[in-house]
């Protein structure tokens, strides 16, 4: 009898990519003036470009070369210019993947103060690192989902 393994090369990148996300959330979040910016507009624009040029650069290849996954990008054949714009597509996608992490934590703040009758200044479920990083992957997933699909429709139609 076969068993199935419970932490395949997919899940442990999973798990390492969330610990990244919550470390860098951690140091930038809570370790430097950014995180007491006074809008989010701020805190998610560089929260973001943190993210996502630590994933670049430290995540992506260290998941690339200890998991068996194949990697999205070979940077070896590619000009500037497409590496130039990879980087770019990577921060955008990232700083929309935060936008809807601020969203969350909004609804549930939003949702607990109209639900207990509180505050509107109460801040029931503030920012930690390790429920971020758990938002952060749901969304991560949810869209590196929705881009395979659609390239896979694409590719179906033409």
């Amino acid at each position: 009898m076969k068993t199935k393994k419970i932490f395949t090369d997919d899940v442990l990148a999973r798990i390492f990519r969330w610990w990244a996300a919550s470390a860098i959330y951690f140091f930038v979040g809570w370790g430097t003036s950014v995180g007491f910016q006074s809008t989010v507009i701020d805190f998610v624009f560089f929260l973001g470009i943190a993210i996502a040029v630590f994933e670049m650069f430290i995540v992506n290849p260290v998941v690339n070369s200890m998991f068996n996954l194949k990697n999205p990008i070979k940077f070896s054949d590619k000009s500037i210019m497409k590496k130039v714009l990879y980087r770019l597509k990577y921060i955008a996608r990232t700083i929309i993947i935060l936008i809807f992490v601020v969203m969350t934590y909004d609804i549930i703040n939003f949702s607990a103060i109209i639900l207990f009758g509180l505050s509107q200044e109460t801040v029931v479920l503030a920012g930690e690192p390790i429920l971020f990083g758990i938002f952060y992957m749901i969304y991560y997933t949810l869209i590196l989902g929705l881009g395979t699909s659609i390239r896979r429709r694409m590719k179906e139609i033409t």
